[in-house]
């Protein structure tokens, strides 16, 4: 049985579990994975716009892979909770960074061994199911078309940034002692600048003036 998952964007390069299995797109990508596979998370271009109706929304590419650990986890029904968090901060002279304003996602992930399906509930919400961890995975992770804040929010002159994570602290205590000494569990983008629609917009026209 295969236990390598690889979630780049919009796209699984490979996802088995069970009898249940999803086949990329991407067939090299699906060629090159490996036997003992790293557990890796990261950000790309991750921006901030106004959307038509108003709010501000957020999107970026995700590129997600678990390690066997993680997936054995998950296949003996251990929930994983991952931790979206969105932050503006002001820069002070001589002193730490002021956050000013803080928009978080939780979602959490369950495969119940039984009916062979994934459940994920998405900040308290009422749960949704998926019949492979691919979308399952995608739900918990992507950010695309993330509402993070109202039209009335102001976000000119402060810092943006974005974190991904799967938090440690909530799985089990039996597993916190594995996930907080082994590479295995280690997945967090870290916080990764993000350029906003004020911001780009000057960039543009700073270029366009060289």
């Amino acid at each position: 049985m295969a236990r390598l998952v690889r979630w780049s964007g919009q796209s699984l390069a490979l996802a088995v579990l069970g009898s249940r299995a999803v086949q990329a797109s991407d067939s090299d990508a699906a060629a090159s994975a490996t036997e003992n596979p790293v557990a890796s998370l990261s950000l790309s271009d991750p921006h901030l716009v106004r959307s038509p109706e108003g709010p501000w929304v957020l999107s970026g590419n995700v590129n997600v892979s678990l390690s066997l650990a993680l997936v054995a986890a998950i296949e003996r029904g251990v929930t994983l909770q991952f931790e979206s968090v969105f932050r503006a901060q002001r820069r002070r002279f001589f002193w730490l960074r002021e956050t000013v304003y803080e928009h978080r996602r939780v979602a959490l992930l369950t495969f119940h061994p039984i009916t062979r399906f994934f459940r994920v509930r998405l900040d308290g919400s009422a749960p949704q199911t998926f019949v492979d961890l691919t979308e399952a995975l995608r739900h918990c992770l992507v950010v695309r078309g993330w509402q993070v804040a109202t039209a009335a929010q102001v976000f000119e002159g402060l810092d943006l940034s974005l974190r991904l994570r799967l938090d440690k602290t909530a799985l089990p205590k039996p597993l916190q002692i594995s996930a907080f000494t082994t590479s295995d569990w280690n997945l967090s983008t870290g916080w990764v600048p993000v350029i906003s629609e004020a911001a780009a917009s000057v960039m543009s026209a700073a270029r366009g003036t060289s």
